[in-house]
């Protein structure tokens, strides 16, 4: 049993704990240098998020930047997720930043060297209602406007994509040819060395302990490394967010969600398929689904979802799974 935290609000995509067909793992980060006292900006945590957007910012020409992270890079709600992607998305700028962050996973492998384990197998997205059908139509067409290549299949041409489905009570499918996925530690440290290329420097075990604001509108950034100024903070902190916000007496109406996922054993039939069937999701039966090594990944959309540290996350939460819930998950499996 693996399990995902994140945001309700976030988009990322991240990682599980047992795991069959990742398994690249980058050599051991180059020795930390000792701390600088000044930045332009100081993004805080080392998830995939806090570790793109410090890639994006070097390449942007900003090279006084720098990362701090409490503890190892993907520690979080990166070490935890399922770590699927597609681009269909009935909110169209959603789309088109997925879209944009898929199409860099093929490059920035060759960029920087760093292995990903990128998977792009597409999605099928299945409707087994008239509503969802609908809403499917709808989603195929702003997809086409987009300039996606999303492709609309029948009950037949969607087992041909996906020989394991059962056709039977789906009505009809739309295909994302963008689609698959990816392992997260893989992808973050791929951002991470972008970023140290290009002069960025990142901090482990400094976890930010106080957030002064000084008269010049910047920030003292207090770690137990030491302390930094830094014009700028980000707060990327994933399920710890609301630590960061609440050291400059701020609050952010987020929550961390727990979520579960399963990961079977080897099953012959996925063992005999010839090639990766794409990841699979059907909102109206309640799973996203993948081929995971020689078995399957799966995933429900619990409706009796549960919060996760509501009074604050445990300090040493990381990269542990939480207790199994079974019962909460077997009626949608």
């Amino acid at each position: 049993i693996g399990n995902r935290l994140a945001p309700d609000i976030s988009l990322s995509m991240l990682k599980s704990g047992s795991n069959q067909t990742y398994g690249v793992r980058p050599p051991e980060n180059r020795e930390q240098r000792e701390m600088k006292t000044h930045t332009q900006v100081a993004v805080i945590g080392g998830g995939i998020v806090g570790c793109s957007i410090l890639y994006h910012l070097t390449k942007l020409g900003w090279t006084d930047v720098v990362l701090l992270e409490r503890s190892e890079l993907t520690a979080g709600s990166t070490w935890h997720a399922a770590a699927n992607g597609n681009t269909m998305n009935p909110n169209e700028t959603a789309a088109r930043l997925i879209k944009y962050s898929l199409g860099q996973w093929a490059s920035l492998e060759e960029e920087t060297g760093q292995g990903l384990s990128y998977h792009p197998v597409g999605g099928l997205l299945l409707a087994d209602t008239r509503d969802r059908l609908d809403e499917l139509k709808r989603i195929h067409g702003m997809g086409n406007r987009l300039g996606f290549g999303y492709e609309f299949l029948n009950p037949k041409e969607a087992v041909e994509r996906a020989p394991i489905l059962d056709p039977k009570g789906v009505l009809g499918a739309v295909y994302d040819p963008h689609g698959g996925h990816i392992d997260p530690y893989g992808l973050t440290h791929a951002y991470a060395k972008g970023a140290r290329d290009r002069g960025a420097r990142i901090y482990r075990n400094a976890p930010v302990e106080a957030l002064t604001p000084n008269p010049d509108g910047s920030w003292r950034v207090a770690t137990p490394q030491g302390a930094l100024t830094a014009e700028i903070i980000v707060n990327s902190a994933g399920f710890r967010a609301n630590e960061i916000a609440a050291l400059t007496r701020a609050h952010l109406p987020m929550i961390a969600m727990e979520h579960h996922y399963i990961v079977t054993e080897p099953i012959d039939a996925i063992r005999a398929l010839d090639e990766e069937f794409p990841v699979l999701r059907c909102p109206d039966r309640t799973f996203y689904m993948r081929r995971e090594g020689d078995g399957l990944l799966v995933g429900t959309y619990e409706k009796d979802s549960h919060t996760f540290g509501e009074t604050g996350i445990p300090a040493g939460f990381g990269q542990e799974l939480l207790p199994d819930d079974l019962e909460r998950i077997a009626p949608f499996l």
